[in-house]
């Protein structure tokens, strides 16, 4: 991904509601520093993302890196999957599996509710998934799910 330019430099931000992955988003996004996207199936689920006109984890991520977008935030996950989803076992989109498959790179992070973002904290954004992904694997992470009926 290319580096976050210099705050408010020529920025734009990208947000793709519950949608599949559009190509004429990704002409229109070309460059974005921020790309919010919605990521509502975990990978391998993605005939039930196309059924239910949504996208998986890895879809979203590649419309990211097909945009060239600095930044990707995954938002609306389904509420069938209790922990947010683990980016660094995400592998690269766009690759097959065999050849060179690695980790999605360190340019995206997972919105949860009643998240916040300083967009000044744009470019350190990656630097705090670790402790998303701890948090979320805990027992005790919170689950509002039970609330919701």
């Amino acid at each position: 991904a290319p580096p976050v330019p210099p705050l408010w430099q020529g920025w734009s931000v990208v947000y793709s509601g519950d949608t599949r992955p559009c190509e004429a988003l990704v002409g229109l996004g070309e460059g974005a520093t921020l790309l919010i996207h919605e990521a509502t199936f975990e990978n391998g689920l993605e005939a039930d993302a196309r059924h239910k006109q949504h996208s998986t984890t890895g879809e979203a991520l590649e419309v990211g890196q097909r945009m060239h977008a600095s930044r990707t935030l995954l938002t609306h996950f389904s509420q069938r999957y209790a922990k947010c989803p683990v980016l660094s076992q995400v592998s690269n989109p766009g690759v097959p599996q065999g050849e060179g498959n690695t980790p999605a790179e360190p340019s995206a992070m997972v919105a949860f509710d009643l998240m916040t973002l300083n967009l000044a904290d744009l470019a350190s954004l990656p630097s705090v998934l670790p402790a998303v992904e701890a948090l979320s694997a805990q027992e005790d992470w919170i689950d509002y799910r039970e609330d919701v009926e």
